[in-house]
């Protein structure tokens, strides 16, 4: 992940920690490199090459949950991550690709207050 989607992450992680400290949350650590073999161990345990960032595991509005990617202003999607939203929209997520503070800040309070109906 490039230093200004990691910085953005982690703020945006900070306030969801802060703000909805009840919300079940994690990141899906698929960056950086690493070794063949290690590589390979990953994979064999499920790793998925363009899956969103972070997840937040809370059905709203008829979701599953909400997977957000998160890109800097001038970043763009692989053809990987864009397969992958897809899919996951298609299986009953709702994906976010987020690209600053106040963008996520909406799109969780928004995603969070939603009903029981999908959108």
């Amino acid at each position: 992940m490039r230093h200004k989607e990691a910085d953005l992450q982690r703020g945006c992680v900070r306030w969801l920690r802060l703000r909805h400290k009840r919300v079940v949350h994690f990141s899906v650590p698929n960056e950086g490199r690493m070794n063949p073999r290690t590589g390979r161990i990953y994979n064999e345990m499920g790793r998925m090459a363009g899956v969103p960032d972070l997840f937040i595991a809370c059905p709203r509005g008829g979701w599953a949950g909400l997977f957000v990617e998160f890109k800097s202003p001038e970043g763009r999607l692989t053809q990987l991550q864009k397969d992958a939203q897809q899919r996951l929209t298609s299986a009953g997520y709702r994906v976010e690709t987020i690209r600053d503070f106040d963008t996520f800040v909406n799109t969780v309070t928004e995603y969070l207050c939603t009903g029981d109906t999908k959108p």
